[in-house]
């Protein structure tokens, strides 16, 4: 089995989403074959550029794994829906408010987009039942829930402090953890900010990496003594999981999986869109330096099993 994974290079900092490298990685491991393309979209003569290299890529697959919707619809551009499983990252199928409550016109568009892929394209992954439940009934047969999962190998807890000396963070302050792109309207960076203001400040940092080199992620994880998530929509935040698997503690809004993922931790907390709120759950997070115990709650999220999940469900397409 030969498997081509399609997707795009959305940050200067890296070519490839961290998290598809690691699904990637996985599957290899498992011997099944797995190459990367990268679609580089440059208006229209890039599209027409990517849907002719695609084209002239497809022979040599037997199946082309398309990361969000837009990537599979390049793929059904070069007559590849035979051969195309895609899956949906979360806003291509949920969509985007803006921060006044309508839908964003950019994600309107793409959801329209996931729609066609829906249709046309072999079979369909996507990372939660909510996210499920967005897609037309009709082709639930040919859908599988698969979450993204977490390298315990590159997140695992160490001590707080050998991080924060790593990083030349405070040793004394509360660490605030916040990694979403602060420019990203979603990542809802303003709300974090208005949470901030509620904390004594004297004794609180809000730290906000973004951009950061991938491989220091863990070591912010690590650091921090609270991650907080704010988001107006996430699909499955893999910041979650990976800060599970870290043991931090989180305080999180009802977004995406979240509250799913953090029940029964101990030291995570599902919140409303209120700063007050949030800070308050926050400042009883930070009461002691106890971590949580999310490690020991996600096993069935480890890199490994979710990457068998995956090749059994392309053998189960493709017969074989």
């Amino acid at each position: 089995m030969k498997v081509l994974f399609i997707c795009s290079q959305n940050n200067k900092n890296f070519d490839i989403s961290p998290f598809i490298q690691s699904q990637a990685d996985s599957i290899k491991e498992k011997g099944i074959k797995v190459d990367v393309f990268i679609v580089r979209i440059n208006k229209l003569k890039g599209v027409i550029s990517n849907v002719k290299k695609i084209r002239r890529l497809k022979k040599q697959y037997d199946i082309l794994h398309a990361h969000y919707s837009t990537n599979g619809f390049l793929c059904l551009l070069a007559g590849a829906s035979n051969k195309l499983i895609v899956s949906y990252l979360g806003s291509d199928l949920l969509g985007i408010n803006n921060s006044n409550g309508s839908k964003n016109k950019i994600s309107i568009v793409i959801q329209f987009i996931s729609y066609i892929v829906s249709v046309f394209s072999k079979a369909i992954i996507v990372k939660t039942d909510q996210m499920k439940k967005n897609i037309s009934s009709q082709y639930y047969k040919k859908t599988q829930i698969i979450p993204n999962g977490v390298d315990f190998d590159r997140f695992y807890p160490i001590a707080q402090n050998e991080a924060k000396h790593k990083l030349k963070l405070d040793l004394v302050k509360k660490i605030v953890l916040f990694l979403g792109n602060p420019n990203d309207s979603n990542k809802n960076y303003s709300l974090a900010k208005l949470t901030f203001g509620f904390l004594p400040q004297t004794n609180y940092l809000l730290v906000s990496p973004y951009p950061t080199n991938p491989e220091k992620i863990p070591l912010f994880l690590n650091a921090a003594d609270v991650l907080i998530l704010t988001s107006i929509s996430e699909g499955s935040a893999n910041v979650i999981k990976e800060a599970l698997a870290c043991n931090t503690p989180i305080v999180t809004v009802d977004v995406g999986d979240a509250s799913v993922n953090v029940q029964d931790v101990y030291k995570a907390h599902v919140v409303p869109y209120d700063p007050n709120k949030i800070a308050g759950k926050i400042i009883d997070v930070c009461k002691n330096s106890d971590r949580s115990n999310g490690r020991s709650l996600i096993n069935h999220l480890e890199i490994s099993i979710i990457a068998d999940r995956i090749i059994a469900f392309y053998r189960t397409i493709f017969n074989g």
